[in-house]
């Protein structure tokens, strides 16, 4: 199944880090690019709805995927250990 390509609204890039690597925050070996995104309110507001949205379709198939291991599960070890893993699992 081909994923679902989203792209953030159009905007201005702010302090863009894209040609060359930074080191990131309190690391002295891992390097990342990145940029920051001006875009207008509206926008910025219609698009975190949609990423609220992904990220709660994706945390619904884990919870499901969790309690399908679950009642697949044999030894008690296992169950305890998937049990835990879904009492862990909350949303970003």
């Amino acid at each position: 199944m081909a994923q679902k390509v989203n792209t953030t609204p159009k905007g201005v890039f702010m302090y863009p880090a894209i040609e060359k690597a930074t080191f990131k925050y309190n690391s002295k070996t891992e390097k990342e690019y990145k940029v920051s995104l001006l875009i207008d309110e509206a926008d910025a507001e219609a698009f975190n709805e949609e990423l609220k949205e992904i990220v709660n379709e994706e945390f619904d198939k884990q919870q499901r995927k969790l309690q399908d291991e679950l009642s697949k599960a044999s030894t008690t070890k296992a169950k305890n250990k998937i049990q835990k893993a879904i009492d862990n699992l909350e949303p970003k």
